[in-house]
């Protein structure tokens, strides 16, 4: 049996994007929309999880919904982002399905990719959204957090450094994937401890 067939029994690790709030992330900031993203996990054995941060409106602190850990079993989101990397910023707002991104996100070498995925969605499971209310960006269409506030994007970087640790990268990874597009609080991860239960 030849390597690459074994390596497809192993979890696969994607972030996909969608224009935050659908059609307010465009208003905002129209030549470049912001972003909510998505960590997409597909494992031959066990089906496609998608994992993001959301608002919870059931639970408020001081005038803000917090964070809570939202899970897609076997379905992915609608209104996924799509384009083509050769468009211009203008060209893309036009056309609405030129290719599908996807950043791949590749587990640290310390661990397995199966214990990678496993820590994930244990991670994502035990998060603790009392302290983290939801915020947006510093200026609105900004691409910067205030500091202690959170976004979606703080969530899904926060939950890939909980396993992997700060220093892995994941951050520009994702920013240089999405040029030209706003990802606020990918500057503001949530702390790894909030996700430890």
């Amino acid at each position: 049996m030849s390597a690459a067939i074994d390596n497809k029994k192993e979890p696969e690790f994607t972030v996909i994007a969608r224009i935050a709030a659908i059609v307010v992330g465009r208003i905002v900031s129209p030549f470049s929309p912001s972003l909510h993203l998505t960590l997409l996990i597909k494992d031959l054995y066990e089906g496609v999880t998608a994992i993001d941060g959301q608002p919870d409106g059931a639970f408020r602190i001081g005038g803000f919904e917090r964070i809570k850990s939202n899970f897609y079993k076997n379905t992915i989101p609608n209104h996924l982002l799509t384009y083509n990397n050769q468009m211009t910023v203008a060209e893309r707002l036009k056309y609405s399905n030129p290719k599908d991104i996807e950043i791949s996100i590749i587990p640290p070498k310390f661990i397995t990719p199966r214990e990678f995925k496993d820590k994930l969605i244990r991670n994502a499971r035990n998060f603790s959204g009392v302290i983290t209310p939801y915020s947006i960006p510093q200026n609105i269409g900004g691409d910067r957090m205030i500091s202690g506030q959170y976004n979606s994007s703080s969530y899904l970087i926060g939950l890939l450094n909980s396993v992997a640790g700060d220093g892995i990268g994941y951050d520009i990874v994702i920013r240089t994937a999405l040029r030209g597009y706003q990802v606020p609080g990918l500057d503001m991860p949530i702390p790894s401890g909030h996700f430890t239960g």
